[in-house]
């Protein structure tokens, strides 16, 4: 089961808690924050394989 550390008690929570069991901190914020990573990640994977594939067709 994957955890999330309270940025202000330091409390494990999982990662399925909108906020921390110790001391309430919402921490749904945190989770929007990893999925803009993805997305952020997904559409460099993306250019990476659109330019490889561009520059690896015949001319």
């Amino acid at each position: 089961m994957t955890l999330i550390i309270c940025p202000q008690c330091s409390h494990e929570n999982s990662a399925l808690a909108e906020v921390c069991l110790e001391c309430g901190l919402e921490l749904v914020e945190d989770k929007m924050k990893f999925s803009e990573m993805a997305v952020i990640l997904l559409v460099i994977a993306t250019l990476i394989m659109i330019i490889y594939y561009m520059t690896m067709a015949p001319h």
